[in-house]
């Protein structure tokens, strides 16, 4: 016959949680989803070039900058404020800051 499936709490494993920080799991996701697109070299870390790419590209702009025109200055600086670590990129966390806050 046939068995229902076992529980992740039958077999007694703690699966990881993602730790959301202060973010919503659906904000965090939505982070995470434009993460990966504006990370276009897959770094992990996405870098002053590809945020000053993507927010002057008409999709990116309309999503991140509600359509304003900014310059790179102003990318710079809003980059800046949000680079926890001071490594000159935004990791996840660091994005979902610049993208909430």
């Amino acid at each position: 016959g046939s068995r229902p499936p076992t529980s992740d709490r039958q077999l007694g494993v703690q699966l990881p949680s993602v730790d959301h920080g202060k973010f919503s799991k659906p904000e965090f996701e939505m982070a995470s989803q434009l993460f990966k697109l504006v990370d276009t070299d897959n770094s992990g870390l996405v870098e002053l070039e590809e945020l000053i790419d993507f927010v002057n590209s008409n999709e990116g702009g309309s999503i991140l900058m509600g359509g304003m025109a900014v310059t790179e200055v102003e990318i710079r600086k809003m980059m800046d404020a949000h680079d926890v670590d001071g490594n000159k990129s935004l990791d996840r966390e660091e994005f979902a800051d610049f993208l909430f806050s």
